[in-house]
């Protein structure tokens, strides 16, 4: 009986270090932009950005904290024009930012 539990505990052990690398795999999926605002639409929640690379369109969620100086704010006090850099996760629906932060002139 004690060899099934040694062969129990042997098969977890060995999965620890995949379990554990399972989070590294989410953060890989981020991606780091840094734009011109080209537009934003706060009823849709989205806003687009020019990059160096061309466009991206990001979602804006509950989850999205936008930086702004001294607070943070709202997708409704970003405007055409200025620049700023985040995360983002590619989703099968659209990219969706994580962060966002107002860059200064």
């Amino acid at each position: 009986m004690n060899r099934g539990y040694l062969g129990l505990w042997s098969a977890v052990l060995a999965a620890a270090p995949a379990l554990a690398q399972a989070p590294a795999a989410e953060v890989r999926s981020l991606r780091e932009v840094q734009g011109t605002i080209k537009a934003v639409d706060v009823d849709a929640g989205t806003l687009t950005l020019e990059h160096e690379r061309g466009q991206v369109a990001l979602r804006v969620d509950g989850n999205t904290t936008i930086f702004l100086p001294g607070h943070t704010g709202k997708l409704d006090e970003l405007k055409v024009g200025q620049r700023v850099r985040g995360v983002y996760e590619p989703r099968e629906r659209g990219a969706v930012a994580q962060w966002l932060e107002l860059m200064g002139p």
